[in-house]
C-alpha cells in the first residue's frame, strides 16, 4: 500500500458473531466489550465547543408520524 505505516497501526480481533464473543488476538473468547473498549481507545472523541452555539449541517430531513419533521446532520 502507499501510505505510512502509522496508518497500518490497529487492533486486530477474533470475534464470531453466531457465538457472541470477541477477543484480540491473544485474548480469551467472553462476550464483545473488547471491541466496544478498542473503540474508546482508537477513535479520538469529537472536537466540539460546548459553551458554543448549537450548529449542525443537515444532510437529511424525514417525517415521521410520533416525532413530526426530523432533521438528521453532522456538528
Amino acid at each position: 500500500m502507499d501510505c505510512s505505516d502509522d496508518i497500518l497501526e490497529y487492533p486486530l480481533f477474533h470475534a464470531s458473531a453466531k457465538g457472541g464473543w470477541a477477543s484480540r488476538s491473544d485474548g480469551e473468547r467472553k462476550d464483545i466489550t473488547s471491541i466496544l473498549d478498542a473503540v474508546i481507545d482508537y477513535i479520538p472523541p469529537p472536537k466540539v465547543n460546548i459553551s458554543g452555539d448549537f450548529t449542525m449541517l443537515v444532510s437529511q430531513t424525514e417525517s415521521n408520524n410520533y416525532f413530526g419533521k426530523m432533521l438528521i446532520g453532522i456538528e
